[in-house]
């Protein structure tokens, strides 16, 4: 057990963390992968989707498009078509970019797979154990993923063991800045208006943990298939009932 004094929040990833990364990788983009072309044909022109397509299709050609297709390289108008949206989206979801625009996409598909009753979250067995016992000791719970705002709350919201989200004080995503970047980890302790010592981020990536311990929080790795060296971080665990806040 390990003993962490002094927290009054736990900010939790989901992948890999909460949530196993089967269900993200083959579970809810192959989903979206799925229903993409639908989805598209029903909404290609709506504001806020057009709005995100055009975006994310000047950011892929400055950036993916320069060493890819030059079918997809033509996607960047201000005007997409259909056949070039869905390319470029596909290979998006296959990269596992982080663009905030995919995300909103993704949380859109996602959302109506959850309503239909198609999806459901998946969480592993001790987190709703240990949000129901942090909460209950006053402790605030918060979720940071790449994943948008509204695919954090469908998963939580719709879980086997039921909905989490009373368990959760809020949610941040790309909005506040990378996960791999220090910058967004002084903003989110701004954000909560907590001290950065008196904060625990929970973490299955050491890029990310390394950025929130640069701002002063307290971290923990995750290692849910105890395959890490104990020796790789000064503190692994393999569950979140293996620590005590």
């Amino acid at each position: 057990m390990k003993v962490i004094e002094g927290i009054d929040a736990v900010i939790l990833d989901i992948e890999g963390t909460t949530t196993p990364l089967d269900f993200v990788h083959k579970t809810l983009f192959q989903f979206a992968k799925q229903n993409l072309h639908d989805f598209l044909n029903e909404n290609i022109n709506s504001e806020n989707v057009r709005k995100a397509l055009n975006e994310l299709s000047k950011l892929y050609t400055d950036t993916v498009g320069k060493n890819t297709r030059s079918d997809l390289k033509s996607s960047a108008t201000d005007d997409i078509s259909m056949e070039n949206a869905t390319s470029m989206l596909y290979h998006l979801i296959d990269m596992d970019s982080k663009a905030s625009q995919l995300k909103m996409i993704e949380g859109m598909i996602w959302e109506k797979g959850y309503r239909d009753g198609i999806l459901r979250g998946e969480v592993y067995d001790d987190v709703p154990v240990c949000m129901k016992r942090w909460a209950s000791e006053g402790k605030e719970i918060y979720i940071y993923s790449s994943g948008s705002i509204l695919a954090q709350k469908l998963i939580f919201s719709s879980t086997l063991y039921g909905d989490l989200t009373d368990y959760i004080t809020n949610y941040f995503d790309t909005g506040i800045g990378r996960k791999n970047q220090a910058e967004s980890y002084g903003k989110i302790a701004a954000a909560i208006g907590k001290d950065p010592e008196r904060i625990l981020f929970i973490s299955d990536s050491l890029i990310e943990l390394n950025a929130a311990a640069s701002k002063g929080f307290q971290t923990l790795m995750m290692d849910r298939d105890r395959k890490m060296n104990l020796n790789a971080y000064p503190g692994i665990i393999s569950s979140l009932l293996e620590i005590s806040i």
